[in-house]
């Protein structure tokens, strides 16, 4: 038996379902089924019983399940331990966002606390951060709510919202509010659509039957609007990151539209997984990041 196996393991019994589970591991189902049948000979016993199409924990695999996550904690706990020994603080320090200037706010903080740890910050959809801390690729995420994984934990940050941005010289300069129905007949620069923003947008265009005249498709809100100014139509981005760059100066030539109906508030929060305890720096970059956005 091998912590490998017990975290398999564990994400089985919080799934009872091989596809959810191998989708939160990234492996495939049969290597999932592999393990946890070598797991069972290992042991001598039986984890799991089929139901119909259903999978139950044995009395056996409930007992096991208690202690993998407590085994598991411990093990997470020895390694920030012994980490510390000769190096008080952790070489790199890995965290994705919905938009990197999420993290700007708490950047000279942290780097005045931890000067030797590299912080290393990656831009990706609310999925894919969610993915990466559950492959321990990643110790924090900020996303948008809602997030419905067992093995996630989040504390929201804050209530955003989407704004449609024009170019001053352009003809959407003058319009100051757009309902859902104006939007959609302006052409568009957005998120491409593995983003949850983007995700959004497009069900509530569906939920009123409206079809949006996307022009452009990107992968940050920055590209977003460098992209808005080879063109002449909207860009719509996060009201945080488009007041982040308004502070640097970077909007001077562009003009705000606010949006009415559903597009509006969007939730923000803070994301780690619930089945490790936090090492003393990422809870610091934790705590830094409720303390400036108000919790």
């Amino acid at each position: 038996m091998n912590l490998r196996q017990l975290q398999y393991f564990l994400v089985l019994s919080e799934e009872l379902n091989y596809h959810k589970a191998a989708e939160r591991l990234f492996i495939s189902q049969p290597s999932l089924s592999i393990q946890i049948k070598n797991l069972q000979t290992e042991l001598d016993t039986k984890l799991f019983l089929k139901v119909g199409r259903h999978i139950e924990l044995t009395k056996a695999g409930t007992s096991l399940a208690t202690s993998a996550k407590e085994i598991l904690v411990k093990v997470r706990s020895v390694e920030d331990e012994m980490s510390n020994y000769g190096n008080h603080n952790k070489d790199t320090l890995k965290i994705s966002l919905s938009g990197a200037h999420l993290i700007y706010p708490v950047l000279n903080q942290f780097r005045e606390e931890f000067p030797k740890t590299l912080l290393s910050i990656e831009e990706l959809t609310t999925n894919e951060t969610v993915g990466g801390l559950l492959d321990h690729s990643i110790e924090l995420g900020i996303v948008f709510l809602p997030i419905d994984n067992p093995g996630i934990d989040y504390k929201f940050l804050f209530n955003d919202e989407l704004i449609a941005v024009a170019i001053m010289t352009g003809h959407y300069t003058g319009i100051d509010i757009l309902s859902l129905q104006e939007l959609s007949q302006l052409p568009m620069v957005v998120l491409n659509k593995n983003y949850f923003v983007r995700q959004i947008m497009d069900q509530a265009f569906r939920q009123n039957t409206l079809t949006p005249d996307y022009q452009a498709e990107v992968n940050t809100y920055q590209n977003c609007l460098n992209t808005l100014r080879l063109t002449d139509g909207v860009a719509i981005v996060s009201k945080s990151f488009f007041e982040s760059i308004k502070m640097v100066g970077l909007t001077s030539d562009l003009h705000v539209i606010n949006l009415t109906d559903g597009l509006r508030h969007q939730q923000v929060a803070v994301a780690y997984r619930n089945d490790y305890p936090l090492d003393k720096i990422t809870k610091r970059l934790l705590q830094l990041l409720l303390e400036t956005y108000g919790h």
